[in-house]
């Protein structure tokens, strides 16, 4: 049963996946060329603060190194970037370090400097020569050291080493046949390891919209599949899945 609902924040714009804080908070991404991250109190007792040293872009999601102190997001644009924030003062949000990431040919990453991360007159992505690409980062996720980080327009899932910093292809549809997973978007890493992955739409060869389970050693399975009518039709899709949490 429901046990309350009330508004924790207002006047914002397409908001998103989002992530939430160690320290208790939610971080609400919009997902508009003027997005912008802003920090809610779940209790509703302060009002919601815009964070734009986070940087003004299509937002999606974020996660939270509690251990390194930084924050990554995601960018879902077909040319958007892979990104870290640094605060000055962790946990406050309120000034910072904003960097894009650009991946090496071994996978190393390389994290540069975002210029203006208010994007008053050149988009965040356009302002790093050599930043790297990724094609509609959505759903992210930190579990044990590793940023996972989906991207849907080519039905990806990246993993970060932080130690490391390299990033590796978890996950690449196009690597398979009758791939059992596409569009891939939000993304819980579960207590037991498994990595729980919600797809954007659906495929037109495989029809309606799945839950996939990837275990730490990297089989690929699927959990739950919806279809019907609510969910596509014509051929197109309706709905998708986002938000599993654990």
């Amino acid at each position: 049963s429901i046990a309350d609902a009330y508004r924790i924040l207002s006047g914002t714009s397409v908001n998103c996946a989002g992530g939430g804080t160690p320290w208790g908070t939610w971080l609400s991404c919009e997902e508009h060329h003027r997005g912008q991250v802003w920090e809610c109190d779940p209790t509703g007792r302060t009002a919601a603060v815009a964070r734009p040293a986070m940087g003004v872009f299509e937002h999606e999601a974020v996660a939270v190194d509690p251990r390194g102190r930084r924050i990554y997001l995601s960018e879902d644009n077909g040319a958007g970037g892979f990104y870290r924030f640094t605060p000055r003062r962790y946990p406050d949000l309120g000034s910072g370090v904003l960097e894009v990431a650009k991946v090496g040919p071994d996978g190393f990453v390389d994290w540069a400097p975002v210029p203006d991360p208010s994007a008053s007159s050149t988009p965040t992505r356009m302002q790093v020569k050599g930043m790297t690409q990724f094609q509609r980062g959505e759903g992210m996720w930190h579990d044990a050291g590793i940023v996972y980080l989906c991207t849907t327009q080519d039905s990806r899932i990246h993993a970060y080493d932080i130690a490391t910093q390299r990033i590796d292809v978890l996950y690449d549809a196009s690597a398979i046949e009758n791939p059992p997973l596409t569009n891939v978007d939000n993304v819980t890493v579960s207590p037991s390891g498994d990595l729980f992955v919600c797809e954007d739409t659906t495929d037109s060869n495989d029809p309606g919209l799945d839950i996939g389970l990837i275990t730490p050693d990297r089989v690929v399975s699927r959990f739950l599949k919806l279809t019907g009518n609510m969910h596509i039709a014509a051929g197109e899709a309706r709905s998708e899945i986002a938000g599993v949490i654990f």
